[in-house]
């Protein structure tokens, strides 16, 4: 049976293709607090990237841990422990690397709608390859708690939940596997909003 996806995207943005970069130089430039764990959990040099599209995404509330939950989105492998489920998310190509998560921060920053939550009462958070065959995916997560910004990382089968206002950053997705996501508008150059979530 396929997944039926349990998130709701709210906006895609075309992104352009990330330089190869130290993972200890990202997320340094503008934020308050940076997880030291990046540094010990990652490989030491994020790739460089292509093009790509990055989904902002609704994530479900009610108890679902992060790892139940992804395992919903399409494609992704229902069955098996963390390192099946790290496996089928990079295989998806659902990882982003973090200078592409830090593109993503510099266009909110600039005024740009893309998604984000901006306030301390949710955070974004995004899947990243670890390098580890034993815990291939760890999750990111950004935070902008009033002006500062933050950036952390957890396991991915810690076992926490989602809050009402956070968000997922998913590379890639395939929107046809969701309803009502097939009509969208432009808000700026590269960036759809998707019409039924719109305020």
């Amino acid at each position: 049976m396929e997944n039926k996806p349990l998130f709701t995207p709210v906006a895609t943005i075309e992104l352009a293709g990330t330089k190869e970069k130290e993972t200890f130089r990202c997320f340094t430039a503008g934020f308050a607090r940076r997880d030291a764990k990046f540094d010990y959990w990652l490989s030491k040099s994020q790739p460089a990237a292509g093009l790509c599209a990055i989904t902002v995404c609704i994530p479900p509330i009610g108890g679902l841990s992060f790892a139940d939950s992804i395992r919903w989105l399409p494609g992704v492998e229902q069955v098996g422990d963390i390192v099946v489920l790290g496996r089928s998310l990079i295989a998806s190509g659902y990882t982003m690397v973090l200078p592409q998560v830090e593109a993503m921060v510099k266009k909110t920053r600039n005024g740009e709608y893309i998604g984000f939550c901006v306030s301390s009462h949710g955070s974004n958070f995004f899947l990243v390859e670890t390098g580890d065959p034993e815990e291939p995916v760890s999750i990111g997560c950004i935070l902008c708690d009033t002006r500062d910004w933050c950036a952390d990382i957890v396991r991915l089968g810690r076992g926490n939940c989602w809050d009402a206002n956070d968000r997922l950053l998913v590379r890639n997705l395939d929107l046809s596997k969701f309803e009502g996501c097939t009509v969208c508008i432009g808000d700026g150059p590269g960036v759809m909003v998707h019409r039924p979530f719109l305020s």
